[in-house]
């Protein structure tokens, strides 16, 4: 992976509060709108990546966004398929991914994290 002069999202953020500053609302949708097709990238090869949050998302010095931390990722074979063993970061899981007991089958919930 290339090196990203900004770091990771979460970082980006942080520093621009540090400055008083905001991410403008143009870069913002551009960075979505590119994560978003990262992840339809991974989808169209029927890959989850199960661990999508801001500190996963790398931004280069050009605001070229690069999707990072596959370590969780899974190839699902077929639509039907569900992976029984839960992967990634509790506070950006979908809601519909935990039962009652903690536990829940996983489908293609990559996105939830974009709002």
């Amino acid at each position: 992976m290339e090196y990203c002069d900004k770091g990771d999202l979460r970082k980006y953020i942080k520093h621009l509060r540090e400055l008083g500053a905001v991410i403008s609302e143009e870069k913002l949708l551009d960075i979505l709108a590119q994560l978003t097709e990262a992840i339809n990238s991974l989808h169209t090869k029927n890959i989850i990546h199960r661990d999508l949050k801001p500190e996963n998302v790398f931004i280069t010095d050009n605001f070229f966004v690069k999707l990072g931390d596959l370590g969780m990722a899974r190839v699902i074979m077929s639509t039907q398929q569900y992976l029984t063993r839960i992967g990634g970061t509790i506070q950006y899981f979908p809601p519909e991914l935990l039962n009652e007991t903690g536990e829940g089958g996983i489908t293609k919930t990559s996105q939830r994290p974009l709002g």
